[in-house]
């Protein structure tokens, strides 16, 4: 007699529960949101997916930073070809923060709803999660960018005098107990204070965007006043003509849970990182010292419209290893360097020992340095009064020396420096790299191209790096030979490259 509607017993199908030993390898083979979708399978997928998400589980694998890079002739082309199989959106591990930075043909970006479309295809396609933070920044002179290949990377530098039509790179991160702010302090917060700067206590790294160079100069100071050990480094993006150079996605976080996503386009922003995940500076000045030790020997001060209070210097003593001082004028000090005006750095010292011991071994000892301005056809140098006291940045009776940027200095400075953060991340696993060159570095400075992009390379091998090239670099004040002013001393710089290499702890 047959029973309808039940299965006889050879019909019934036999399902056989995977080991429970054998779940956590299978999530090596997922990506987030796979695995997300599997820890939903029964109690034992969900336990192995908790456990995997543990930074000193054996079954982590690959980068926790990963990068991919497009170029398109429009930006429409560029999102059309954003897809979940790409390096960057492919992770094993849901991303906290995506950092998305772009060149070439600024007028799809002119207005707020050219990065909108970026968003809703990110939204629309579950590239990324919607927990993850955005930051989209536009730079007209071109970005740094890392090409994947399986687990290698090329670095690149795309110049906007090399791009063709546009550039965008996108790396994600996942920060294994570390805790990502962001803030987009205004105008009026910066006004007010640090203490509108709500971040974290325990903030080890701070990373600084901004489109105003004043405003961001006192931001700065007032990150380093509440959190004087953090590394802060960061770029000033300038408002192009047709573009708006900053956007933001974030979850908006409420009094009993999240709310959706906000975008906006700040004039400032700053992510804070605490915990396990750390970053070490590394800067490159590439200076080069043009004149014999000096006395400053007669500065008069100035009023100018623009340059408020000026020191020009009329006479200075040049002194010889004998001792000897000869009298000359400082521009006559400037005839070998081949532009007609421009930017010249003075060291200087109390005494001309100190001087002399500079002039030995520049990257050991630190002075104090200012930045001058000369121009051959009228014959002077001069500087502007010092910010905080409104004194002379050279006193007469006072010891230096003039420097000028080169570039193999600069190439050698940044060997030095990324070599002193080699070592400082000895025993912590090396994640990713951003940098911030000058605008008036990259080819047009060293005579070829790709320099600055061979140099990490070198020192970091697939180790992707990401940045743009910068309209105003911020990091510790750079000194010669690739290292760092003792007291780490944190400014709004100008012809250097500044960067941060990000490692676990």
């Amino acid at each position: 007699m047959k029973h309808h509607g039940k299965k006889t017993k050879d019909a019934r199908v036999k399902t056989r529960a995977v080991p429970a030993e054998v779940i956590p390898f299978i999530f090596q083979y997922l990506t987030w949101r796979d695995g997300y979708r599997s820890a939903l399978v029964a109690r034992a997928w969900r336990d192995a997916h908790r456990s995997i998400l543990d930074p000193a589980s054996p079954m982590q694998v690959g980068l926790h930073w990963r990068a991919s890079t497009y170029e398109g002739e429009s930006w429409d082309d560029i999102l059309r070809s954003l897809s979940p199989n790409d390096t960057c959106f492919s992770s094993q591990y849901a991303p906290q923060l995506a950092m998305v930075t772009v060149s070439g043909s600024s007028h799809h970006l002119r207005r707020p709803a050219g990065w909108d479309k970026l968003f809703n295809a990110i939204q629309s396609r579950h590239l990324l999660p919607t927990s993850c933070a955005i930051v989209c920044m536009y730079s007209d002179f071109g970005i740094v960018a890392s090409h994947a290949h399986g687990s290698h990377y090329d670095v690149t530098e795309l110049e906007n005098a090399d791009l063709e039509d546009m550039a965008v790179n996108i790396t994600v991160g996942h920060f294994p107990n570390t805790t990502v702010q962001i803030l987009e302090p205004t105008k009026h917060d910066i006004r007010d204070g640090v203490s509108t700067l709500a971040l974290d206590a325990a903030t080890n790294s701070v990373l600084v965007y901004s489109t105003n160079g004043a405003q961001c100069d006192d931001l700065v100071r007032l990150i380093t006043r509440a959190h004087p050990t953090a590394n802060v480094v960061g770029t000033i993006l300038p408002f192009t003509d047709r573009c708006v150079p900053i956007a933001t996605r974030q979850l908006v976080v409420g009094p009993r849970n999240a709310k959706p996503t906000a975008v906006t386009h700040p004039s400032h922003v700053c992510i804070g990182f605490s915990g396990r995940t750390a970053s070490i500076p590394f800067v490159s000045l590439g200076f080069q010292i043009i004149s014999p030790i000096l006395q400053c020997e007669q500065m008069r001060t100035r009023r100018h419209p623009y340059f408020k209070v000026l020191h020009t210097f009329e006479s200075v003593a040049a002194v010889s290893p004998s001792g000897r001082a000869t009298s000359i004028t400082p521009i006559q000090l400037l005839q070998s360097v081949p532009e007609a005006s421009g930017n010249v750095y003075l060291f200087k010292a109390e005494t001309a020992e100190e001087i002399a011991a500079f002039v030995a071994a520049p990257h050991a000892v630190h002075l104090e340095r200012a930045v001058c301005i000369y121009d051959k056809q009228h014959g002077i140098v001069f500087s502007q009064a010092d910010a905080e006291s409104g004194e002379a940045p050279w006193r007469e009776g006072m010891f230096g020396v003039f420097c000028v940027q080169n570039a193999a200095a600069g190439q050698s400075d940044l060997r030095q420096a990324l070599a002193l953060a080699r070592t400082a991340v000895a025993g912590g696993t090396v994640l990713g790299g951003l940098t911030y060159p000058c605008a008036a570095r990259g080819e047009g400075f060293y005579g070829e191209a790709q320099v600055e992009a061979a140099c990490f390379a070198e020192a970091f091998p697939d180790v992707p790096l990401a940045g743009v090239f910068s309209g105003g670099e911020i990091g510790p004040l750079a000194m010669p030979g690739g290292g760092l002013a003792p007291d780490r001393l944190v400014e709004l710089q100008s012809y250097t490259t500044c960067g941060a290499l990000f490692y676990h702890r």
